[in-house]
């Protein structure tokens, strides 16, 4: 019995430091702004004897991964988003199709001129792959475009978001809506500036397909306060309903889902105000509002995460 109870207090004696190493060890960080030019990692000139693998497989627990080179474009430009990446799209109506985007740059310049989104397609699952080029078009070289995502209607079109000067604009987000599956031959919906000729164009687009093919966009400004904001995309008519703020942060710290009967969510984080600790009233905090009529309105939104703002 002595030695049971002994063994008994060493665990719980263990599992207590265990605890207290694990409270004292917690860190609080401090807020970073980020401009999504971030300086990124530059790959080596490959050696002779370097070979790109072409496939492999992994296990993980029961599942089994095969995968399979999309491309033998190498990039410097490593860093995809700020958030989760939103890359690939299977239409569901025909799962053999599969659509996938990457952000890349050829050119280590330091400021990664070519930035370029690259779409590649599968039509057996992602066994094999066909790079058909960039969204959008990079002609010559002329252009830069980054921080993509990719969705599709339900009729199989890829819809591509990034944020790219194309056609002589200032660098901003824009939607990209094939013709038909795999036809590479996008459509340009550009929605503009926040304000006309503003200094702080959007940046950083999410978007959700509702339940009639129209794209909702989010995105948001590079300066904090209400940067965060929505627009309604009607692919019919090719009108944006304009900008509507919210009460978010930036860099695609905001992401929407669809339900099945086309009820909208969408979350993000609270915005971060300038000025001493005590003026981050919603920074960190996590918010929640939805949509009943497809992203064109939204309701009050709802705080469904707060941070410890004392620390």
């Amino acid at each position: 019995m002595y030695k049971f109870t002994a063994l008994l207090i060493s665990v719980l004696l263990v599992g207590f430091m265990t605890i207290q190493a694990q409270t004292y060890s917690h860190k609080t960080l401090p807020n970073v702004y980020i401009t999504g030019d971030e300086v990124q990692k530059v790959i080596e000139t490959p050696t002779p004897d370097y070979q790109i693998p072409q496939s492999g497989i992994v296990y993980s627990k029961s599942f089994t991964w095969t995968w399979t080179t999309c491309t033998d474009v190498m990039s410097g430009y490593d860093m995809q988003t700020n958030a989760s990446a939103h890359e690939i799209f299977v239409d569901l109506n025909n799962p053999d199709y599969v659509h996938t985007i990457f952000m890349n740059s050829q050119v280590a310049d330091g400021t990664w001129a070519d930035r370029t989104c690259l779409y590649i397609i599968s039509t057996d699952k992602g066994a094999s792959w066909i790079e058909l080029g960039g969204v959008p078009v990079n002609n010559a070289g002329v252009g830069r475009s980054g921080y993509t995502a990719i969705y599709g209607l339900s009729t199989g079109e890829a819809v591509v978001v990034n944020h790219n000067n194309s056609e002589n604009t200032d660098t901003r987000s824009k939607i990209f809506i094939d013709a038909s599956p795999f036809e590479y031959n996008f459509t340009t919906y550009d929605p503009g500036n926040i304000l006309y000729e503003d200094t702080n164009p959007p940046l950083w687009p999410r978007a959700a397909i509702n339940a009639d093919d129209n794209v909702v966009l989010g995105s948001s400004q590079q300066t904090p306060g209400d940067s965060f904001f929505t627009n309604y995309l009607d692919v019919a008519s090719a009108t944006f309903d304009g900008y509507v703020p919210h009460d978010g942060n930036q860099a695609e710290t905001y992401t929407f889902a669809v339900s099945p009967a086309g009820k909208i969510g969408l979350a993000y984080i609270g915005q971060t105000t300038p000025g001493p600790p005590a003026s981050y009233e919603n920074d960190g905090d996590v918010f929640y509002t939805y949509s009943m009529d497809g992203g064109q309105t939204w309701e009050a939104p709802v705080k469904i995460f707060e941070r410890d703002h004392s620390v």
